[in-house]
């Protein structure tokens, strides 16, 4: 089933004609979209809906979206089938908005500098321009370089992303963001990639500091990374679940970020 949109142009009015909507227009042919091949409808606030058609999507629980000249959502009918709290739900209408993926974008970079402004004040050595996150990877590996042997700086900065991504992976699955979302896993959007990205920075950051302190040899690397980690877990549970939560506003407001 697909998203059915539904703009302001040549007033247009729908109405039922059962088991399908009819979009009627000014100086165009009558359009029918049978209910059962519609996943959601995303109206413009113009759009003059009769009392029929609306009840006929309630009654096969499907979503209605309605949204002003910007693109903001400013109503929302959910059906007998409606999941308020779904975040699969919240984003997926949010995404079949007008610039929807564009202003998930704009949501990961505000947070991506969010996380490095906090990273910046609380470790001044971090002098790394806030337009250039991937300068931060250069600056991990060159210290841990600097620190252990070049595979040990790599094994130690991939086990972080590794452990960080099992995270997500995990948290997005109970919130049913699986294989039966792929447009959120690498379709429209990649969630999992990126909220592991923003997530790893303060590991990273962490783990080069403890290294710093410490001179750490051959085997013994996977086994104090591994350790070191374990105390980070209440931090990664705390940061996670706060970038969850930032997704989650966002998702339902769009303006959020």
């Amino acid at each position: 089933m697909k998203p059915l949109y539904i703009e302001n142009r040549n007033k247009p009015r729908v109405h039922l004609e059962d088991p399908a909507l009819v979009v009627q227009r000014e100086n165009e042919a009558e359009r029918l979209f049978p209910l059962n091949r519609i996943g959601r409808v995303i109206s413009h606030e113009k759009v003059r809906w009769t009392q029929a058609s609306l009840l006929a999507l309630a009654k096969h629980g499907i979503p209605l979206i309605f949204h002003d000249n910007r693109g903001k959502i400013i109503a929302r009918l959910l059906g007998l089938s409606g999941e308020p709290g779904s975040l699969v739900r919240q984003l997926e209408e949010t995404l079949t908005l007008p610039y929807g993926p564009e202003r998930y974008i704009d949501w990961y970079r505000h947070n991506e500098r969010r996380i490095l402004l906090e990273l910046r004040s609380a470790h001044p050595w971090l002098a790394i321009p806030l337009n250039d996150p991937d300068r931060l990877h250069s600056v991990i590996l060159k210290m841990l370089r600097e620190k252990m042997a070049r595979n040990a700086a790599t094994m130690s900065r991939n086990y972080i992303e590794n452990r960080v991504h099992a995270w997500v992976s995990q948290h997005l699955g109970v919130l049913g963001i699986d294989a039966s979302t792929p447009h959120l896993l690498g379709g429209v959007i990649d969630l999992p990639r990126d909220l592991s990205r923003l997530l790893q920075w303060h590991f990273m950051v962490s783990w080069v500091e403890w290294v710093s302190a410490r001179q750490i040899q051959g085997l013994a690397v996977s086994r104090k990374v591994t350790e070191h980690f374990h105390r980070l877990e209440t931090d990664l549970e705390r940061q996670g679940r706060q970038l969850l939560n930032h997704l989650h506003l966002w998702a339902s407001n769009p303006e959020w970020r």
